[in-house]
């Protein structure tokens, strides 16, 4: 386990925003407030990465080949 893995740092590692990721967290953690130094657990950390998983998902390997040429 890292010892801490703060909201900005995933944020970035998965090319989206602070304010994003937050959102997921919020959705499912109503009471917690937190910011983008805040230092997330297991368990936040699974559920950020599986929303942005699916989300960002693709329906085969041509599709993402053809998304990597264009860059």
């Amino acid at each position: 386990m890292i010892d801490k893995y703060r909201v900005h740092e995933v944020a970035k590692d998965l090319s989206v925003s602070n304010k994003d990721v937050l959102n997921v967290l919020t959705k499912y953690y109503p009471d917690d407030q937190r910011k983008h130094m805040t230092a997330l657990s297991d368990n936040e950390l699974n559920l950020v990465f599986d929303h942005f998983t699916q989300k960002n998902s693709i329906k085969n390997l041509d599709d993402y080949f053809a998304l990597a040429s264009k860059k």
